[in-house]
């Protein structure tokens, strides 16, 4: 867990030592992938390359509402199989940091989010071996404060922990991303201990960020009886953190690999209280079931995970913030934007309302010396 001391008065953003966007992301297409793909899976690239429309026949994308390219704003094309994140790339990523006042971005993916949809286990294999290659020939050298979590493909752990040995020693790779909607199993079973072996072994975090675009039979969402984009995007994120957390901590996660963290990404914050209040009530009313556990759920909690803050919310008083960011501990919380994603929040969203409530230290901690401390990285 982060350490706070209380350091420098923090008057103004300019007063805070280094911003890290902990849950920046790339916007990636398939027709940039496919280039990449180990020729191993060359049979998988031809299929998918010859695919018309990937996100609906390898990727199960389902949604109501406006198509992504309406939220960012970046062409009709910007998501079709020619055209899918060319208008996106290095150079508007920095110019946005430069915008906002971000020092670090660490990168993860956008339509490999949607990994967990992928039906067969050898596309989902090859698709993040060519992302991975993809990244870093493309992504990672443009400038020193672009940072990325590998992608591993939840469906076959071993070849994810693959991946992790194969790129955990780049210069630029600092955690692994874990797709977390529709995780069959939850993430907390055996099923997936040869990514966290490997994540441990290399001293990378791993980073669960969760989507909305899910298929009908997948936890959180039954997309059937969901009408509106807006009534999606809204459960399923702050759901999927809430399942997966209590099924890896209930489950012995924190036991198994007690040198590993996690970063639970674009959940917001403001589930946590409540929630480790209430796997606390359950480990001290049920202990029988959860004989895996050799203390309360909630000091797992605060060893071992860490909490995005995207999407804040707007709460009817700024002081609500900073008492949400008290309650869940600043030590444990990471400052997240989400560019380019449509619905980020610039610094200013969060240190604003904390600006005077929180002491020095604590707003270094959160603005980004907890994740300069957890990334590993100067």
């Amino acid at each position: 867990m982060g350490t706070v001391d209380k350091g420098k008065k923090v008057r103004s953003l300019g007063d805070v030592d280094t911003v890290i966007d902990a849950d920046a992301h790339v916007m990636e297409s398939v027709d940039q992938i496919v280039p990449y793909i180990d020729h191993k899976h060359s049979a998988v690239a031809d299929l998918v390359s010859r695919t018309p429309i990937p996100t609906n026949s390898v990727y199960q994308l389902e949604i109501q509402g406006p198509y992504l390219p309406d939220n960012y704003d970046i062409g009709s094309d910007a998501f079709d199989e020619d055209n899918a994140g060319s208008a996106y790339g290095p150079e508007e990523k920095l110019l946005e940091m430069e915008e906002f006042g971000i020092d670090y971005s660490i990168v993860s993916p956008t339509l490999n989010l949607l990994l967990p949809t992928v039906k067969n286990d050898r596309i989902a294999v090859a698709l993040a071996n060519g992302y991975n290659s993809w990244l870093v020939d493309n992504i990672l050298d443009a400038h020193q404060g672009i940072k990325a979590n590998l992608l591993v493909p939840p469906q076959d752990p071993t070849a994810g922990a693959e991946e992790i040995e194969r790129l955990a020693d780049e210069d630029d790779i600092v955690g692994v991303a874990l797709p977390s909607t529709g995780l069959a199993p939850l993430p907390g079973h055996k099923f997936y201990d040869p990514i966290y072996q490997a994540a441990q072994d290399y001293g990378l975090p791993v980073c669960l960020h969760g989507s909305a675009g899910q298929t009908s039979e997948q936890f959180p969402l039954v997309n059937k009886w969901i009408e509106t984009y807006a009534e999606g995007h809204t459960v399923s994120h702050p759901l999927t953190a809430i399942s997966n957390v209590t099924n890896m901590i209930f489950q012995g996660l924190p036991e198994r690999f007690p040198d590993l963290e996690y970063l639970i990404q674009e959940a917001g914050i403001g589930w946590v209280p409540y929630l480790k209040w209430r796997l606390d009530d359950h480990y001290l009313e049920r202990p029988y079931e959860l004989p895996l556990l050799d203390r309360a759920p909630s000091e797992y909690f605060e060893e071992q995970f860490y909490i995005g803050t995207q999407r804040l919310g707007h709460p009817p008083r700024p002081q609500a913030m900073a008492k949400m960011v008290q309650l869940v501990g600043p030590s444990s919380i990471m400052f997240s934007a989400d560019l380019p994603h449509f619905d980020f929040d610039p610094p200013e969203e969060l240190f604003n309302p904390i600006r005077g409530s929180l002491n020095a230290g604590e707003i270094q901690a959160v603005m980004g010396n907890n994740a300069r401390e957890v990334f590993g990285f100067e």
